[in-house]
């Protein structure tokens, strides 16, 4: 089993992020996998989206017109 491959088969279940962590958990707890790549991967993705998130907070005090 694909340790990032999406759990379900619908197009929510496709795109969910949860699908994966759910998938991830799963797989760890029937020992199938290794979690290590997985966390690595989320954990690069909130870095980013907190870096984003830090950006956009600073454009928006700044009048653009």
């Amino acid at each position: 089993m694909n340790n990032l491959k999406a759990a379900g088969q619908g197009v929510t279940n496709k795109i969910s992020p949860l699908s994966y962590i759910d998938n991830m958990f799963f797989n760890y707890l029937n020992a199938e996998h290794p979690i290590g790549l997985a966390l690595v991967i989320l954990t690069v993705l909130v870095i980013i989206g907190f870096v984003l998130n830090m950006f956009i907070k600073h454009f928006k005090k700044e009048r653009l017109i």
